[in-house]
This record gives structure tokens, sequence and C-alpha cells, in this order.
């Protein structure tokens, strides 16, 4: 068993105040303590599972048998028999195994629910529960097979399996091991299930609440990070300040587009760059253009109209020299900083970023309650000897936020592939080099790097299609409704991971942009760029990753972009 750590190293379990924060925590191996005066409501619960057998009442799942079977009566003898049949029939899972993050998750939400003493389980199968995450010891549960109603039955199966002794293991390498050899090595016995005891382990959400509390921290910071992304994207495009003034998003009274707001716009607050203006640039630039009409230029009414005119006669000379096309460049940047608005992609960030962090915080809410929900079936209230029937187990609450999450989710995709593709096209990028690489067409610079992200956000479109709208029959029309709620959950880890990867190419793009307007800038326009992109951009600096000038291999620059966000 693990070493037991101080108070801080471990997660103290009981039934009532469990957090996503504190499932992240046991997927990534926390130690598990119980509080021990749970155990007596667990006790209050068993002695009512025990009342029925010894009484020879009927109660569904207790002295029954299961779903179209419930009217079967099952004699006290053959309790442990029923049970441990529930088991060995349910876990049927087929596919590829679930990460032993999901499944740590899943057993310490399992072991939370069983301890609020409802569930009538015995103690010595939640200690041994326990024991199996303290130890490491991570059963093979294959993801196919839950329809997220009747709980999720197959997956929480092959959980249980595990703890009578069969099924396998799925160890550090991603291989199947045999159970009962770690538990002969580690002085285990495996559980002979009782009563209600194969139900109490296997009827609930355990997997989609499992997938939820995980997906939650992912989307929380896919969200920072998309505000770090839009506050580089508006630093390299020079963009304009007045859409993150926060008094137009307080007017708007939406909450969380105004802490998007704030959150963007304090990136970029000490920025000479953001909001620079066509005659701050102009002034800067026209001393070194002397060879132009001065004339002409003294006739127009405005500097707007003299970057323009100084654009196009730049633009116009054949043979132009680097310095001139790097003018060029600039003089465009003035021109286009006479407009008042900028694309949709930089203006409208709060109002995109801020529904998907009202999305992520809603989730939160619902998943955390679950985390703390009773949602097996029957269920036992020890107080006055009830034991009721219902459907604590449906995932529907669920099944929403996780459809919820994935439109979060993929939005924050789109967002960030526009600012990829501004940034890149030399059409809109506001005079940045196209593909934003000197010399291009003999080289093609990060042009492709947005086609990646345009094939990976239109992989999401199609995840992103709601899993919770589905329903299929099952136990023979019995379980005429389910939820889909782990196909959601499946889809949502699918798309975070490929929004992380959308996210890992725009902050590479935009560093690389941003390293272009240095280039332009140096010796030409006197300002700074924030403190935050100057740190960003040495984090780029440190870990190897230099300006792009002629093409090279980005694929290795990608993944220490992935390890630099904490991917």
């Amino acid at each position: 068993m693990k070493q037991q750590p101080n108070s801080d190293d471990q997660v103290i379990l009981d039934g009532q105040s469990l957090t996503a924060s504190k499932v992240l925590s046991i997927a990534e191996g926390a130690y598990i303590s119980i509080q021990q005066t749970c155990f007596e409501t667990v006790d209050r619960a068993r002695d009512e599972i025990q009342k029925v057998i010894d009484q020879e009442r009927i109660v569904y799942g207790v002295s029954t048998g299961f779903g179209l079977n419930a009217d079967v009566y099952i004699k006290p003898e053959d309790n442990a028999i029923l049970q441990a049949n529930l088991i060995r029939s349910h876990a049927c899972g087929v596919g590829q195994p679930y990460d032993r993050k999901i499944v740590r998750a899943m057993m310490g939400i399992r072991l939370n629910t069983l301890l609020a003493g409802h569930s009538g389980a015995r103690r010595e199968t939640i200690q041994l529960l326990a024991a199996f995450l303290n130890h490491d010891l991570v059963p093979y549960v294959p993801k196919h097979g839950s329809v997220g109603a009747s709980g999720d039955l197959a997956p929480l199966s092959h959980i249980a399996l595990a703890l009578m002794g069969e099924g396998s293991l799925l160890d550090s390498l991603g291989n199947k091991q045999a159970v009962k050899p770690e538990l002969d090595r580690l002085g285990l016995e495996a559980i002979q299930l009782q009563a209600k005891e194969g139900l109490a382990l296997i009827n609930g959400t355990s997997l989609m609440a499992a997938m939820g509390a995980l997906a939650l921290q992912k989307c929380r910071h896919l969200y920072l990070l998309a505000t770090q992304q839009t506050a580089l994207a508006l630093e390299a495009l020079c963009g304009r300040r007045s859409a993150y003034d926060l008094r137009i998003h307080q007017v708007r009274r939406q909450a969380t587009q105004i802490q998007a707001a704030a959150d963007i716009q304090g990136l970029f607050e000490d920025s000479e760059w953001a909001g620079i203006t066509t005659e701050n640039l102009y002034h800067q630039l026209k001393e070194q253009v002397q060879d132009i009409d001065q004339t002409a230029l003294e006739n127009l009414s405005n500097d707007v109209q003299r970057a323009r005119h100084t654009h196009r006669v730049l633009s116009a000379r054949p043979d132009k020299t680097d310095d001139d096309q790097t003018l060029v460049q600039l003089f465009r940047l003035a021109e286009k900083k006479g407009t008042p608005q900028d694309a949709y992609c930089i203006r409208c960030a709060p109002q995109v970023l801020g529904a998907s962090l009202q999305a992520i915080n809603h989730a939160a809410s619902v998943i955390e309650a679950e985390l703390n929900a009773v949602v097996d079936n029957p269920i036992v209230f020890p107080e006055n000897g009830d034991i009721l029937s219902g459907g604590n187990f449906h995932g529907q609450p669920i099944a929403f936020v996780l459809d919820h999450l994935k439109l979060a989710a993929a939005e924050i995709g789109n967002l960030v592939e526009r600012q990829i593709n501004k940034l890149v096209d030399v059409h809109h990028n506001d005079g940045l080099p196209n593909c934003l690489v000197p010399n291009a067409g003999l080289n093609s610079g990060v042009m492709i790097l947005q086609y990646t992200a345009a094939s990976i956000v239109s992989e999401n479109k199609t995840l992103a299609h709601p899993a919770s709208v589905d329903s299929i029959p099952t136990g023979s029309n019995q379980e005429d409704h389910v939820s889909m709620g782990p196909i959601g959950g499946r889809h949502l880890l699918q798309i975070i991971e490929n929004v992380e990867h959308i996210m890992s190419i725009a902050h590479y793009v935009s560093v690389q942009a941003i390293r272009m307007r240095q280039l332009q800038f140096d010796g030409r326009v006197q300002a700074e760029m924030s403190s935050f992109a100057q740190a960003h951009l040495q984090q780029f600096s440190d870990a190897g990753i230099e300006t792009i000038i002629d093409d090279r291999f980005m694929a290795d620059e990608l993944q220490q972009t992935s390890r630099i966000l904490g991917f």
C-alpha cells in the first residue's frame, strides 16, 4: 500500500464533500482516507438490507431478479449467487480500455456514493474498494457498453468483478494482468458479494460523472489558454482596445462575458502595440519615405489617406528590396488602423469565450452535485427502514451538461482557429507577411498549420452533435428511455483533446506572428509589446523554438508547444 501521506496529500471521503478537484487528485493517484463516522450510517443501511433477507420480504434487487426478471423471487440462500451472477453477466463491455485516470475517478466517485449510507453495502466491500485505490489496482474497463440509464452497468461491473478477484487489471503500461495474483501478493482477499451489494456497486452514474469531473479541469484550462491566445493574436495584429472597454460588457449584464473581457484586457493592458493608431504609425514612418511626392501627401485630408497613398505607391514599385517590402507592410498596417473595428474573432472573443465559461460553470454545478449523489436503486433510508425503488441511476442530468461542455470546448476551438486564419491570411492580417514568413512562395511558413486546425474544427463539429437527444430501448422495453451520457462523455474528451491541438497550433502561430511584427518594427516603430507577450515569447525561446525564417519541420515544435501549455 502507498505510504499514507500528510493531510495535504490525501483525499478524505465522507459521502458528502467530494469535489471535481478531489476527483482529479484521486485520478492522479492520491491516497484515500475514509471518514470513519460514515460507517455508522453504512452499518444502519446494511442492517435494513439484512432485515429484508431475514424476513423474506420482496424488495427489488435484494430478493428479486433484475430488470425484466424483477418478478422472480430469490431465496435467501441464493442471494450471494444472485449478486455474483449480476456482476459476471453485466461485465460485458467491449473495445479498448478506459484510461487509468478515468477508472480511478470512477472508483473514487463510487466509493463516495457508498459512504453516503443509502446503498446497503457492507464495510468490508467499501474498504476493499478503497484498498484497490490505495494500492493502485486499476480494473480493465472497456469503453463500450453503457447507455447511461440503469447506471453505467457494464463499466462498473468490470470494477466490481475485480473486487471479486475476477476479470483483469490495467497496468501502468496499458497491459492486462490477472487480478487474483495481485491480491495474493498484497495480502488482500477478494470479496464475496452479499445481498444488494452488486447493485450498490454498478447502479449509477459514476462513469459519466468521472468523465465530467475530469473534463471540467481541462475545459477551464482551455478557457484560460484561449484568453491568452486572444491577447497574443490581438497583440500581433495591433488590435483595437475599444472592444475590451469593460463598460461595453457591463451593460450586457452577462457575468462570464465581463470576466472574459477583463481576463483578456488584463493581458494586453500595458501593451503599446494594442491600440496603436494610424497617426502614431504614420508620423514614425513618414521620414523613411521622403522620395514619395510630399506635396501629394500634404494635399490629402488625413493620415489614413496619406498612409493608404504611401502603401499603394510603395506596392507598385518594381524590384522592391526587403526594406521596401517591410515598409509596404507597415503602411498597410497604418492604413488598416484607420478603420474602427477588428474582425469578430478578436472583437467578439469576450462574448464567445464568456459563453463557453458560462457553460463550464453550469456544468460544474451539476457535476459536483452528482459527485455526492445517491444514484443506485433501490435506495435505503435507515432512519425509518424504507427501501424505495426509483430512477436516480438515470444519467440525463449529467448527459445534458456533458453535451453542453462539448459545445463549450468546440466553440473555443472554432474561435481560436479563426484567429489562426486571420494571422496567416495576408489579405486580413493587418500588414503581417503572407503565411507569417519572409519570402512567401519559396516558403510556405505556417500556412498548412491552419489547414490542420481547420480539419480538427470540422471533426469537432461532428462530435459535438448531442448524444443526449438520442435514446434506444433496452431491457425488453422496461428500460425504454436512456441518456447516452457515456457516449457524450467520450466525445467530450475527444473534442477537448482536439481543441488542445488547435490551441497549441494557435499559440505557435501567434508567437511567430509577434516575432514577424517585431522584425517589422525594429528600428522603424518605437512601441513596446505587453509584458505578458514578452514572457510568452521567452518561454518559446527557452524551449528552443526560434523565429521561422525558412521552412522547417514543425511537428516536434508543436509537441514542445503542447508541453509549454501544460497538455
